[in-house]
């Protein structure tokens, strides 16, 4: 979890940067208002599920000297244990405490915003319904709600405001309001997202003008929106229904330089492309967190031993007459007494358990020319994500490393041209809570 939320941090503060570098002064308002919902999505959802796929960027694939696989079993944490467990951390009650905060700040807005209906003075026409209320300082919509104050009845602007807030309920912004708001209330701690969600308010506000400029002088609704209260600060409920209560400031200055500003060339849509290869590097970033220190298993590491694929007469094990074992019956025994010896002798690690660590060891070893266990070594272990599964890692390599150790000795090794040869193998345990 702590790894999952270092990296949305640095996920969205990579969206974030990449947004004001390249996206927030082009004048493809539908495209950068598509990129702002997509991206705190992105950065959420890649550094929850990537941390665990275990992707790797070489193949797994069993090189024909590897063993079969040996999967050793235990006990998943159970309910009743999880209840004896501690309580939450301090930073979980943290969080708790601020998601409420959020919440109820929230929901005290639209509480508010059902009294301001009841006591509104409802104004039909064909095309919308007016709320004027002497409660609020300033014109904003929520849904097909446009609320007017009433000290602008009569005001030389007003057609403009409704004519604005219009728009905003026809383009759907409220339902961009609400996606935000679940987002800031459940990341409340991410100062990006706060950041983004102001830049998705301002989003809103060109994509109105630009619709409203198109039949009108652009002069005379620029100085239209310096003596309006159109651009004023949000007030309480309108500030706690915005995207973003922690940004209230002004917006008319970026609105009036865009509405100024030449139109972006069509071909710098291509920008926007970018966030995919962004959020593919990522993922293989996320998803790479245990890897990065774990050598791939390769059948060409360099070795004075040979492959079992190399060797022209396989070990024999004590017991067992090799007088009329073919190869494939030979491999049958090897893998039977290492088999058998692993699950009589191997236990689940009890550090794995207790932190409900799960995966695959792989041990490479090499049978002697004196058909002793040599060279012992873990070449592929259990991915881990903190300290606690990181100690459960090397318990279990331990386990692992004295298992194979003390593995019967062989009654005659491995031969090639008529000589014993040293052969290196390779053990898969795979660890799994039932």
């Amino acid at each position: 979890m702590i790894l999952s939320l270092i990296y949305y941090l640095i996920f969205s503060a990579l969206f974030y940067l990449t947004y004001r570098v390249s996206y927030a002064r082009l004048s493809f308002h539908k495209f950068n208002r598509a990129a702002l919902l997509l991206m705190p999505a992105l950065a959420l959802g890649i550094a929850i599920i990537a941390p665990q796929i275990n992707f790797s960027l070489w193949s797994e694939d069993l090189p024909v000297w590897q063993l079969p696989e040996i999967q050793i079993e235990g006990k998943a944490l159970k309910l009743e244990q999880v209840r004896e467990q501690n309580l939450p951390s301090s930073w979980t009650l943290i969080y708790l405490l601020g998601l409420s905060l959020s919440a109820v700040y929230f929901l005290i807005g639209i509480q508010r915003l059902l009294k301001l209906v009841k006591g509104a003075n409802v104004e039909e026409t064909p095309n919308y319904r007016l709320y004027w209320s002497s409660h609020i300082q300033n014109a904003f919509c929520f849904g097909p709600y446009i609320f007017i104050p009433e000290k602008l009845r009569g005001h030389q602007d007003l057609s403009l405001v409704i004519e604005h807030e219009i728009h905003h309920k026809n383009l759907g912004h409220l339902w961009d309001r609400l996606y935000y708001r679940i987002l800031t209330i459940l990341l409340w701690f991410d100062p990006f997202i706060h950041a983004f969600a102001r830049e998705l308010r301002q989003v809103h506000e060109f994509e109105v003008d630009a619709q409203l400029v198109q039949h009108k002088n652009i002069e005379d609704y620029a100085h239209t929106l310096l003596r309006s209260t159109l651009g004023a600060d949000l007030q309480f409920p309108e500030k706690a229904l915005a995207p973003s209560p922690f940004f209230n400031s002004s917006l008319i200055k970026s609105r009036i330089t865009m509405m100024y500003s030449n139109q972006s060339r069509p071909w710098r849509k291509a920008l926007y492309a970018f966030i995919l290869p962004l959020a593919l590097g990522m993922s293989v970033l996320a998803c790479n967190k245990a890897e990065a220190d774990q050598e791939p298993i390769v059948a060409g590491k360099e070795s004075n031993s040979l492959k079992m694929n190399e060797i022209e007469e396989l070990p024999v094990v004590v017991g067992v007459s090799n007088v009329e074992a073919s190869p494939e019956q030979r491999k049958a025994q090897i893998f039977e007494v290492i088999t058998n010896h692993i699950v009589e002798n191997f236990k689940y690690p009890e550090l794995a358990e207790k932190e409900g660590l799960e995966g695959k060891i792989f041990v490479s070893f090499v049978i002697e020319t004196d058909g002793s266990i040599g060279e012992i070594e873990i070449i592929k272990s259990l991915e881990t994500s903190n300290a606690e599964q990181e100690t459960a890692r090397e318990q279990a390599e331990v386990q692992a490393r004295e298992l194979i150790a003390s593995l019967p000795k062989f009654a005659k090794p491995a031969y090639k041209d008529g000589k014993p040869v040293r052969m290196e193998m390779v053990l898969p345990i795979a660890l799994k809570l039932d």
